[in-house]
């Protein structure tokens, strides 16, 4: 991947709004940030990365809604090129999973 390199204050100011609108909407969301977002961001272990790597753990759906928003207006424009969605397996896939490790065949 190639760009520019976001800073501990660029990669605020795109997560601040992200908050706001969440909260305005009464989202309760939970992301954890990983990577070099991470070490910019908590752990200064470097200056800038390239992306935001982030798993949305609760608020998926709230979460992207508003992520694109917030990129359409800092970015200007409303798409995430590098976005890539992942959803938890429910309990429902873990059990049909399991069944089809379990079978003798």
């Amino acid at each position: 991947m190639s760009g520019p390199l976001l800073n501990r204050g660029q990669l605020q100011e795109a997560l601040e709004p992200l908050a706001r609108r969440l909260h305005r909407r009464g989202v309760s969301a939970e992301l954890y940030v990983f990577g070099g977002g991470a070490m910019v961001l908590a752990h200064n272990a470097r200056e800038a990365t390239m992306d935001l790597d982030a798993a949305i753990r609760r608020g998926h759906g709230a979460v992207t809604t508003e992520a694109q928003a917030v990129a359409s207006e800092l970015l200007g424009h409303a798409r995430l090129e590098t976005a890539r969605g992942y959803t938890r397996p429910t309990a429902e896939d873990r059990t049909r999973a399991l069944d089809l490790l379990l079978v003798d065949r």
